[in-house]
């Protein structure tokens, strides 16, 4: 049998790090984000023995074991060793992933992989996990599993889609709202937005040393105001965007973006505010990084009608601006039929 998924990736409007413990269960945290059309695609195929063959297109890695107990974590597919691990499918099988994003870019791809991959199992199990427990588990393996430093609103954004409003109150207690807003506004939003790729973050380890700095930093009192600041633009950005009022929406992401550097002096450098200094002189209104740490994906927030000026300044650059629309399906699985296939 033949399993596929498509999970999409998140664009982090306001709140992001309020997700992150301990913060969730001392203050509760909040964020608006949205999906769009960019996606982590996954292919299971299953076998009659126990062996295990993982292979990913953007690593360019590939890893035979005799079973999933085989396997050790080792910095190579480990978030595919970990889900398959927690999951337990009970016989051997074959994986491949491949990502319209590069990976590590501030777009939440390790929730989208995660939920992919789950995604993936559960298509096979006769008992489905819903979205939320979907989710639950793809943030889990991550802190428990393999001891990562996340939050959990990239694995809620895959599974669920679409332009939501997420709180977080501990624990696992999660709600994500929907947001109702005229299409109208919703079309002006995105015709608004410039999304440019500006080069990979650095390692893993690299940006779990960030956040680890920014969990450690939790109790300190400017940090704390920083956090309780961004998780309170986080409800008023989504009441701008109900109300209709995208100048509004703009001037929060430029405040959110001021909020996240005093996290963390790792959100920003040289190249980034030179990049965003670029944006506003060529008719940005305002702009941010995308997830955690330097580089990945910067998000442009643009004048009527100067969308084009700001995408031509990045380009000069050298920046690579990635073509976008808005995503409202979330996870989705589906079996291969065999009259699909190549002959």
């Amino acid at each position: 049998m033949i399993i596929r998924s498509r999970a999409p990736v998140r664009l982090s409007f306001a709140g992001g790090g309020t997700d992150v413990s301990p913060f969730t269960e001392q203050k509760g945290g909040a964020v608006l984000s949205t999906t769009i059309n960019k996606y982590v695609y996954g292919t299971l195929v299953t076998r009659h023995d126990e062996s295990v063959n993982l292979m990913s297109a953007d690593y360019k890695i590939s890893k035979v074991f005799y079973d999933v107990e085989n396997m050790q974590y080792d910095g190579d597919l480990d978030l595919m060793k970990a889900i398959a691990k927690v999951m337990k499918p009970g016989h051997g099988f074959e994986i491949f992933l491949r990502s319209d994003i590069p990976p590590n870019t501030g777009v939440g791809s390790s929730g989208s992989v995660g939920v992919n991959l789950i995604g993936l199992f559960n298509h096979l199990r006769e008992k489905k996990l819903n979205k939320h427990e979907i989710s639950e588990v793809a943030y889990k393996t991550e802190i428990e599993e393999l001891k990562n430093i996340t939050g959990r609103q990239d694995a809620y954004a895959a599974c669920f889609g679409g332009l939501n409003f997420i709180e977080f109150k501990g624990d696992d207690f999660v709600r994500v709202t929907p947001l109702k807003i005229k299409e109208d506004t919703l079309l002006e939003l995105e015709k608004h937005l410039v999304l440019a790729y500006i080069g990979r973050r650095g390692e893993s380890g690299e940006i779990q040393k960030v956040l680890k700095e920014q969990k450690d930093a939790y109790n300190e009192k400017e940090k704390i105001k920083s956090l309780d600041i961004k998780k309170q633009m986080a409800f008023d950005m989504k009441l701008a965007l109900e109300n209709g009022d995208l100048g509004k929406f703009a001037e929060l992401m430029r405040k959110d973006w001021e909020e996240k550097k005093k996290l963390h002096k790792g959100y920003t450098n040289e190249k980034v505010d030179k990049l965003y200094e670029l944006g506003i002189k060529h008719g940005a209104v305002s702009a941010k990084t995308t997830g955690a740490g330097v580089g990945g994906h910067m998000l442009f927030y643009c004048k009527d009608n100067k969308e084009h000026e700001v995408v031509s300044a990045l380009e000069k650059e050298g920046v690579r601006v990635v073509d976008f629309s808005f995503e409202g399906g979330g996870l989705k699985t589906w079996e291969v039929n065999e009259k699909w296939k190549e002959s």
